[in-house]
């Protein structure tokens, strides 16, 4: 059940990431979060500022963009996220079945991809007006950011790797459940091996995913740049590869560890995680009128 947080952050960071995250701060937001929903306009371009050096202009007209996406999304988007939570908590009394787990990470998804194409304007507007040079550092900036991530990773064996994704689903779950027992540890251990087996063709997406970006960049002077930011969101959303084969196996033995985990929650696991989404959709249906 927890994965309804964590399907959100499964894309891999760098650059993207922090498009995704301006996006699920969007999606996802709470009590604690409220602060910086409100905000959004003035700190969204900090978060880009380690990647593109924004001219002054290009800081002002980001931020008049991004305030009028945060407008749209209070009032379209949100909505239907709150609909979303609302229906789960309903939902969330009892174990789901495995067809329900499916139905509600693809209705995240579908949710998460709404509202990063709620910024496709601002993104639109952002690129077409970047000079070669700011483009050049922001291509070797990521290129650091892959390099230095998978450095990271090389170094771990196998076992520390597996430690490293378990402990880190671990921690998104106690945020939901307050605490885990040893069995539910175990399972996250499980997920987080069918991670690793898959992790080259992760890495693989982010590659193709890079060139893809750069081959948008190439042409952002070009008629059409809002359509290809669109279709470039819903690839990285979706997760639309070639070898679907391969990610459908993964996604399934992932679904059916989240099956499990959910049939063994106990009560006062169950409760809390309840008493979140219950507090979430206040904060959520508060944000909508702020």
């Amino acid at each position: 059940m927890k994965d309804i947080k964590s399907i959100t952050t499964r894309n891999h960071s760098y650059f993207l990431h922090i498009i995704l995250l301006s996006a699920l701060l969007f999606s996802v937001s709470g009590c604690k979060y409220r602060l910086a929903y409100n905000t959004a306009p003035f700190w969204s371009k900090y978060l880009l500022s380690d990647y593109i050096p924004m001219t002054n202009e290009q800081e002002e007209k980001f931020e008049r963009d991004v305030n009028a996406f945060q407008k749209w999304h209070r009032k379209h988007e949100l909505p239907n996220i709150y609909a979303l939570l609302e229906d789960f908590q309903a939902n969330s009394n009892k174990p789901l079945d495995y067809n329900q787990i499916v139905e509600y990470n693809g209705r995240v998804n579908k949710r998460v991809l709404a509202t990063m194409k709620g910024l496709t304007p601002a993104l639109a507007s952002l690129f077409a007006s970047l000079s070669d040079q700011q483009v050049t550092y922001l291509l070797d900036k990521i290129n650091e950011d892959i390099e230095e991530s998978r450095e990271k990773r090389a170094k771990r064996t196998e076992e520390e790797a597996i430690s490293h994704w378990s402990s880190r689903m671990e921690k998104r779950a106690k945020f939901w459940l307050k605490d885990i027992d040893i069995q539910q540890q175990k399972l996250f251990d499980e997920i987080a091996g069918y991670y690793l087996e898959m992790l080259p063709l992760f890495e693989g997406i982010a590659d193709t995913r890079l060139n893809d970006l750069k081959l948008m960049l190439a042409s952002r002077k070009q008629p059409g740049l809002e359509k290809r930011i669109d279709a470039y969101l819903e690839d990285l959303v979706m997760m639309k590869i070639e070898d679907q084969q391969a990610l459908k196996l993964y996604n399934v033995r992932r679904n059916e560890v989240l099956f499990r985990m959910d049939r063994h929650l106990s009560e006062k696991q169950r409760g809390n995680f309840r008493e979140n989404l219950a507090v979430l959709s206040k904060d959520i249906s508060q944000l909508m009128k702020d």
